[in-house]
Parts: C-alpha cells; sequence; structure tokens
C-alpha cells in the first residue's frame, strides 16, 4: 500500500506550490509536505478459515509553516478519488520545535489478502 501512496501522491501540488511526501519522516528542506504511515490492518472478510479481506488504515499527516486548510481538502479529494474513505482528522496541532502546523487526517481502505 505504501507505493500507491506515494503513487497517489507524486507530483501533488497545491496552490502551485509542490508538496512532496515522505514515510513516516521527512528529512528535506520544503516548508509544506506531507509524511504517511500504516496505523492499522484489522480482518474484515473471512471464509474457510482465512482472512479473505481487511481494512487498511493510513494518516496522512500534514505539515506546514502556513495554513493547512487547502492542503487538507485537495488530500480529502484525491484519496477519494483513489478509493480511500475518509474517518477522521486530528486536532489542529503546532510543534513548537520545528515551528510548523501539523494536521492528520485518516483513510482506510478494503484491500484482498492473498
Amino acid at each position: 500500500m505504501n507505493d500507491e501512496i506515494e503513487t497517489i501522491f507524486k507530483d501533488f501540488k497545491v496552490d502551485s506550490v509542490d508538496i512532496p511526501i515522505a514515510f513516516i519522516f521527512y528529512k528535506g528542506k520544503a516548508n509544506t509536505f506531507l509524511t504517511y504511515a500504516s496505523i492499522a490492518d484489522n480482518a474484515a472478510l473471512s471464509g474457510d478459515d482465512e482472512v479473505l479481506q481487511s481494512i487498511i488504515e493510513y494518516d496522512i499527516d500534514i505539515f506546514t509553516k502556513g495554513n493547512f486548510l487547502n492542503i487538507l481538502k485537495e488530500v480529502k479529494k484525491i484519496m477519494k478519488i483513489n478509493g480511500w474513505l475518509w474517518i477522521g482528522d486530528s486536532p489542529d496541532m503546532y510543534e513548537e520545535d520545528t515551528c510548523f502546523f501539523h494536521k492528520t487526517a485518516t483513510f482506510q481502505k478494503e484491500r484482498s489478502v492473498n
């Protein structure tokens, strides 16, 4: 699923600003970026004593020195287009050590288990 997230957000822009994405930790120098991580993967459908489908959940974290509202709107839009269901947002946060505003959106998607 990480490959899917990377593909979804390849060349992601909001208000003409390129917004990079990284798995768990961003090492670049951009003033606006996203991180993502899987937070749960639970059985959703089983048959013949085997799990056939699961529901996986991912957090998409927005970090910015400015307003995150347009970014959040576009993250939700692109995830929905790609078959993900939005299930909630974190409270508004501010990281004092880095001076970034921070918001987390959580999404889930059913997937086949092979």
